[in-house]
Formats: structure tokens, C-alpha cells, sequence
């Protein structure tokens, strides 16, 4: 009995040493009293130096308990390594970044060359991939010290706005791991919303075109909608056309886009198919909406697609010549053989003088409950059952 007792004895005390290694903590764990979370980082240039502008947490404690709101810190210095100890002075605490949900470049630094301030990013364990990239044309610490309409930081209000992409579908939201791999890919190319001011609020305002490491472009908030249909990457949005001179809209629900590269004599010929379904939206108040309207409202809407992608296509090759549109993946995978020959003048020359076909086809898919729209004059058939029938 006594011999059971101990061995009992030993196997609680190698379960509460065990119970002690797990509760052990983390080896490289920071206090939180010791430190100031950053939300939000902004880059821009001074000659040689960056200058660096940081959204931190500020806890508040007011009548109705403690909040959280935040301010902006900034300091300048050649890397991002040693601005981050010198924002020490500022912050009177070691800045941590493992919360920091957007990094934020001006124009200038992204046309100079955003691989530069970037390069700690993807390596440091400290920082996280799937914080969103933005370029502005405003001054970053503008950006980051805007009123916010929902959220107390300005930083998570920004980050949270990429989970309603599908709603509007103007712009690609962009993220530190994905503008890795766009960097590290063949074609060495990639897009990044641009955000600035509008009424003292932050508005996503277009997209910026990368080529390598430096911002060779830009385009509106309607010439990537085209980008978009062109990748396949638009799900949702809403596209407004005319029908009979009067606004006429369809609400998307599916796109789907095919690309077929082919090379002809050093000469690139590209076939785009894109399908797209999605539903009525609103509708001029005097039709019908028949079979027949939705066949020449299908064809009109086809019409506004190719318009819109045939005038991004021109932007992208004849004046930033540079391929976002992917084809170059497309045809690095299918023909890998011809791309080492034609790689170090894709943009330039091979993709600037493709030739592009489109190869569109909408559908309507529903309709709505109603075949008549609000406010029309339609003539309702009236019947007596008095009256004789005419057959």
C-alpha cells in the first residue's frame, strides 16, 4: 500500500511540473505597460531621409469610463530601424508593431522606390502580412489624423473598408504578403489603392501601377473596374448604363474572366472572355421589362464593358506600359520556353504593341418580382363578365 502511495506521489509531482512548463509563459513576451501599440504607419521622403508618422493607442479614462483613442508620433531618419528607436523620445515607450493594420506611402516615396522602406517589413516577425498597403497623394500624417465616422482609430476604420470591396468593386485591396508575391512574380508588377482627402474625410480614390519597384501610373476609380473584369477579380458592384437615353443599371453577382496568350512572329495576340452574370437594378420608369429588353439590355451592358476595358487597355499599354492585367502570368505558365525570351522586354514592347480582343457575354439572372417598372404608363386590360367574350 505504501509502495502505491508513492508511486501516486511521483506521478502528481511530474503532472504539476508538467503544469509549470506550460504556464511558463512565452520567452520573448513584452510587457504592456512598457510599450505604445502602433495601428498605422505613413511614409514619406526629405531629401535623404524618410519621415515616418505613426497612429499609436491612447487609453482615455472620461466620466463614462476608460476609452480608446489615438495620436499621431513622427520622426525622420534613413531607415525604418532606427526611426523606430528614435520614435522612443516620442512615445516615451518602445513601439510595437505587431498591431499595425496599414502602411500608408506618398506619391513620392512610392515613385522613388517603396521597395526600400518595405524591405524590413516582409522579414521582421514583428510585423504582420496581411496588413494593407495604401499610396497617397496628401500628406500621410493628413491621412492618419482624419475624423474617423465609425471606428475610434483611423488605421482600423481603413483596414475594416477592404471587407466591403464587393459592394463597390472600384478598387483591389492590397496586402503586405500579396504585394510580395506580385513583386517576386515574373512580371514584377502590381497595383495598390490610392487613398486621399475629400471633405476633411479619407476617400479610396483610384489605383497606383507598379512596375518593379517604383509607381509609373495611376488609374481612376473607373478604368479599374475594367482592370478588375479583365483579371476576373470583380464580384460584385454595380455597372450603370443608358438604355432609351435614360440611367439603367445591373447589379453584378459573377464574373468570370478566361485570358488566352498567344505569340505570332514576336507579335502577342490576347483573347479576353468574360462572362458576367448579375441582377436588374434600376430601370428607366418606361419599360417593359420583357424578354426583349433584357436581350437589348444584355447587349448594351456588353457594350459599356467593352468600352470601359478597351479604354483601360490603352492606359495600360500605350501610356504606362505595364501589364497588371496578368496576361504575363498567363503566358509565362502556358509557354515558358518563349517567356525567357521575351521577359526582359514584356512591358515595353511585348505587351505595349499586343493586340486585344474581348470576348464578352452578360446575362441577367433575375429580374426582380415585378416585370413592369414604377411610374410607367401601362394600360391595364379591362373584363366585364357581363359583356360577351371575344375570342
Amino acid at each position: 500500500m505504501n509502495l502505491l502511495n508513492q508511486i501516486l506521489s511521483y506521478f502528481k509531482l511530474l503532472w504539476l511540473l508538467s503544469i509549470l512548463l506550460i504556464l511558463n509563459g512565452c520567452w520573448n513576451n513584452i510587457e504592456v505597460n512598457n510599450t505604445v501599440m502602433a495601428v498605422g504607419t505613413g511614409f514619406d521622403k526629405e531629401e535623404e531621409d524618410f519621415h515616418i508618422f505613426v497612429e499609436v493607442i491612447k487609453s482615455v479614462t472620461g466620466t463614462d469610463g476608460p476609452s480608446v483613442q489615438s495620436m499621431v508620433i513622427e520622426e525622420k531618419g534613413p531607415s525604418m530601424t532606427e526611426v523606430a528607436r528614435k520614435l522612443i523620445r516620442s512615445g516615451k515607450r518602445r513601439i510595437v508593431f505587431t498591431h499595425n493594420r496599414v502602411w500608408l506611402f506618398s506619391e513620392k516615396v512610392a515613385r522613388d522606390n517603396i521597395i526600400a522602406p518595405m524591405d524590413i517589413l516582409k522579414r521582421d516577425q514583428m510585423f504582420r502580412l496581411n496588413s494593407f498597403i495604401f499610396i497617397t497623394e496628401d500628406d500621410p500624417k493628413v491621412i492618419l489624423s482624419t475624423p474617423t465616422l465609425i471606428e475610434n482609430l483611423v488605421s482600423t476604420e481603413l483596414a475594416s473598408s477592404m471587407e466591403f470591396v464587393k459592394y463597390t468593386a472600384e478598387f483591389l485591396p492590397m496586402d503586405l504578403e500579396s504585394f510580395k508575391e506580385a513583386m517576386a512574380s515574373p512580371i514584377h508588377s502590381a497595383v495598390v489603392p490610392i487613398i486621399n482627402t475629400h471633405l476633411k474625410l479619407t476617400k479610396i480614390d483610384g489605383t497606383a501601377v507598379f512596375r518593379g519597384e517604383r509607381m509609373v501610373g495611376k488609374l481612376t476609380p473607373e478604368e479599374t473596374k475594367g482592370l478588375l473584369w479583365l483579371r476576373g477579380e470583380k464580384q460584385g458592384g454595380v455597372l450603370t448604363t443608358k438604355i432609351k437615353g435614360e440611367a439603367a443599371s445591373i447589379e453584378v453577382k459573377k464574373v468570370k474572366a478566361r485570358c488566352i496568350p498567344s505569340l505570332e512572329k514576336s507579335k502577342l495576340k490576347v483573347i479576353y472572355q468574360i462572362d458576367l452574370e448579375g441582377f436588374l437594378g434600376d430601370m428607366p420608369p418606361s419599360v417593359i421589362i420583357d424578354d426583349s429588353f433584357i436581350m437589348e439590355f444584355e447587349d448594351q451592358v456588353e457594350r459599356e464593358m467593352n468600352r470601359n476595358m478597351t479604354k483601360t487597355l490603352q492606359k495600360l499599354q500605350k501610356d504606362l506600359k505595364t501589364d497588371v492585367t496578368e496576361v504575363g502570368l498567363h503566358f509565362y505558365r502556358k509557354h515558358p520556353e518563349e517567356w525567357s525570351k521575351v521577359k526582359n522586354r514584356w512591358h515595353e514592347k511585348i505587351f505595349a504593341e499586343a493586340n486585344m480582343e474581348l470576348d464578352i457575354n452578360v446575362k441577367i439572372t433575375h429580374k426582380g418580382l415585378n416585370n413592369r417598372s414604377l411610374g410607367g404608363k401601362h394600360t391595364k386590360p379591362q373584363y366585364n363578365p357581363y359583356l360577351p367574350r371575344k375570342d
